[in-house]
């Protein structure tokens, strides 16, 4: 699921979601993003269930980018992010 965004194994599962994010990003500045001399936009979000796990690392995401960040403007694009804020059951 999209809504998976920890970095953790549990009952069975893996949630990966905070790692795939981090191995993106390294990648799209090793091709390119914030390239000497320039700065970029990264324009980033998701749908649905995605926007839910975009929504979770919109805020994390300069900091992921280390050193580039400070060549990258970094906007958030969340179209239907339900969020319902209950108590675990259990």
């Amino acid at each position: 699921s999209d809504a998976w965004w920890a970095n953790a194994s549990r009952w069975g599962m893996e949630f990966r979601g905070s790692a795939i994010l981090q191995a993106a990003l390294d990648e799209a500045v090793a091709r390119g993003l914030s390239r000497a001399g320039r700065n970029d936009t990264l324009l980033f979000g998701g749908f649905s269930a995605g926007s839910r796990g975009a929504m979770v690392h919109l805020d994390s995401v300069p900091a992921m980018l280390g050193d580039a960040a400070a060549r990258v403007d970094v906007l958030g694009v969340l179209d239907s992010p339900l969020w319902l804020d209950q108590v675990p059951l259990g």
